[in-house]
């Protein structure tokens, strides 16, 4: 995932050969809010509440990796006692909170179909007719294949009740 958002940096800043690191930056962070925007499918809108993505779940994956990888640069701008700002906040602000707004309102306006109860009605009896046929079946010549349908059709008769 981090390569695909990589190239899509580099194409984006016509840096053909930038590396990951070079992007974790202050200065870069809108290339980089941008390019996860580009890649989880940023839908705009007038209003910034119903502002949402298309693949919620890529952009909090990419943010998760962001910050891992920032904190290898800071880690590593310590060792080398280089002055580094983090800007992780700003990244909660600007993409996991609307991706997780997105996947929170997504789950909340699915609707849950339910079967109708005549459909019901027919698998329940189709279940009671097999569990006899299949039983008489085994009675007569039990081998594992009239055993083992035996077994699917009580287990649908348990998932069903």
């Amino acid at each position: 995932m981090l390569a695909i958002l990589l190239m899509k940096l580099r194409n984006n800043t016509n840096q053909p050969d930038a590396e990951l690191s070079s992007f974790i930056k202050p200065d870069t962070f809108d290339d980089i809010v941008c390019a996860v925007q580009q890649e989880a499918k940023y839908v705009v809108s007038v209003h910034s509440s119903s502002a949402k993505f298309d693949k919620p779940s890529v952009a909090l994956k990419l943010g998760y990796a962001l910050r891992n990888c920032s904190g290898l640069v800071v880690s590593r701008a310590v060792r080398e006692r280089n002055v580094v700002l983090e800007r992780d906040a700003e990244w909660k602000v600007r993409v996991s909170s609307v991706a997780l707004k997105t996947m929170k309102d997504d789950k909340r306006k699915k609707q849950d179909l339910l079967p109708l109860t005549s459909d019901l009605v027919k698998v329940r009896t189709y279940l009671d007719k097999s569990v006899v046929e299949y039983c008489e079946a085994l009675n007569e010549h039990a081998d594992t294949d009239n055993y083992s349908s035996l077994v699917s059709i009580t287990l649908t008769s348990v998932i069903l009740f």
